[in-house]
């Protein structure tokens, strides 16, 4: 029956955008299909929610940068800008936060989407590239909803990146508040779970999560 597994795959990949809740990324709240992701977004924002995108991106055709051939820059059909991957064969990035909505005259129903990823590089997506949401999350700040640390000899959660601030849940149930900044020059243990049974390791730079 290897069938199975694929044709599973194959139907949740249409079910639409998964969207993970604050501190949790294993148990989606909610799937949305993509013509509302752009509402849904708006509310997120409005409440000052940190997100981030899982997105199925064509690195050239949806490049963001002018010094390429780009379907949303309308430089498509121009041979003589080169492409993306040209430049950048290695790039495998799915990971982004969202920079900014921006309309899309042939299509007013279908706004791209501007995205960027942990090391500045952007595209622009439609809204039907999205494949997962998570909030409480950023790719750029490096905050990673639902990773563990240990913080004065206590296992901690990021449950939420909101408003500028990381909220962390230590194990006696308090909970704290850090600015990223301020989370940076912690340089906190993180506590990795899914390697040699919880074994501690420690980042140079700063990993986060967060929740809601």
């Amino acid at each position: 029956m290897n069938y199975v597994k694929p044709f599973q795959e194959f139907d949740s990949v249409n079910e639409g955008v998964f969207v993970y809740p604050p501190g949790n990324p294993y148990e989606k709240e909610r799937t949305i299909q993509w013509p509302g992701l752009v509402d849904w977004i708006n509310k997120w924002q409005g409440q000052g929610q940190h997100f981030s995108l899982v997105c199925d991106v064509d690195y050239d055709k949806h490049t963001a940068d002018p010094k390429y051939r780009s379907v949303p820059l309308g430089t498509w059909s121009d041979k003589s800008l080169p492409l993306f991957t040209e430049e950048n064969p290695r790039y495998d990035e799915v990971d982004f936060d969202l920079v900014e909505i921006v309309d899309n005259p042939e299509k007013p129903r279908e706004p791209y989407l501007k995205i960027v990823d942990k090391n500045g590089i952007e595209f622009m997506i439609p809204p039907f590239k999205v494949m997962e949401v998570q909030r409480g999350d950023s790719v750029v700040d490096n905050i990673r909803s639902g990773s563990k640390y240990l913080i004065d000899k206590m296992r901690a959660t990021i449950v939420n990146y909101k408003n500028g601030k990381i909220l962390v849940r230590l194990q006696d149930g308090s909970v704290r508040e850090y600015d990223p900044q301020q989370w940076k020059s912690k340089n906190f243990t993180e506590i990795d779970e899914k390697r040699n049974n919880g074994m501690l390791k420690t980042f140079e730079s700063f990993s986060n999560e967060s929740t809601d």
